[in-house]
């Protein structure tokens, strides 16, 4: 799964909450929502950050779902008290703007919580729900700009071999493939995911390179570019004793992850 030196990477990841917005509500209520952006500090220039937008509630029950998972790793975390709702002055905005970073930080900085279903959760939202049930639907170019998104994400914060990101990008192309109007970004994504597979040994992400395979040999004939390679490989996993045929297709394997 990659060198130890490509796992660290990972703690170059960066949160910076850079605005805070008051939404006033239809009942008369308000809340505060919060932009983050995620980006890579160090290494090759990082100049396709992304933004996500959480409220205090968000942050509050991840800090809870990382509280009770990780006791030890999170005893030292100051993390903001609730207020009465509406008194959100400017001070207090702000003040919890510098808690909420040094919270994320603390989350970047460390592998563990950073690699947390949690902490996943927090970052994508209802969108990867949303998605698997648009997939489930047989709505893939509804479904597509989620996934696309979601694998922005992912990829930001782990590195490209990273169980969580393969699966998302095999997700993101198994989707694009089942949607005609999308066959150029299908190739595009399939072929990122063909070249990341190597070198993975990771026995659990095997499982869907045969499917990834079968779905490229297709949008190779479909496209029209030559397929032998991929028809090799196939071949040589037949004869090392690899279930070949009778596989379920990438979308299929993909609607079972959760």
């Amino acid at each position: 799964m990659g060198n130890r030196y490509d796992f660290l990477e990972q703690m170059w990841t960066k949160f910076d909450i850079v605005s805070a917005r008051t939404v006033d509500t239809k009942d008369g209520q308000k809340y505060v929502v919060y932009s983050i952006k995620i980006y890579q500090e160090g290494g090759s220039c990082d100049s396709q950050a992304i933004f996500v937008e959480r409220r205090y509630t968000d942050f509050l029950e991840l800090y809870n779902n990382l509280r009770q998972g990780y006791p030890m790793l999170t005893a030292r975390i100051s993390f903001p008290r609730k207020v009465l709702i509406g008194n959100f002055s400017s001070e207090l905005i702000q003040s919890r703007v510098v808690s909420l970073e040094n919270f994320l930080k603390v989350i970047a900085e460390n592998v563990t919580l950073l690699d947390s279903v949690g902490f996943k959760s927090f970052l994508l939202g209802q969108d990867e729900v949303m998605a698997k049930r648009l997939l489930e639907a047989k709505k893939y170019s509804q479904a597509k700009p989620l996934l696309e998104r979601n694998f922005k994400i992912l990829n930001k914060i782990h590195t490209e071999r990273h169980p969580t990101v393969i699966v998302a990008l095999c997700r993101l192309a198994a989707c694009c493939t089942a949607d005609p109007t999308s066959l150029e970004d299908a190739a595009k994504y399939a072929e990122l995911a063909l070249r990341r597979f190597d070198g993975i040994s990771d026995v659990d992400l095997l499982y869907y390179y045969v499917p990834l395979l079968q779905m490229c040999n297709h949008l190779w004939h479909v496209s029209g570019r030559n397929p032998e390679t991929l028809e090799l490989r196939l071949t040589n996993l037949r004869q090392r004793g690899h279930k070949v045929d009778g596989c379920p297709t990438l979308l299929e394997s993909m609607l079972t992850v959760e």
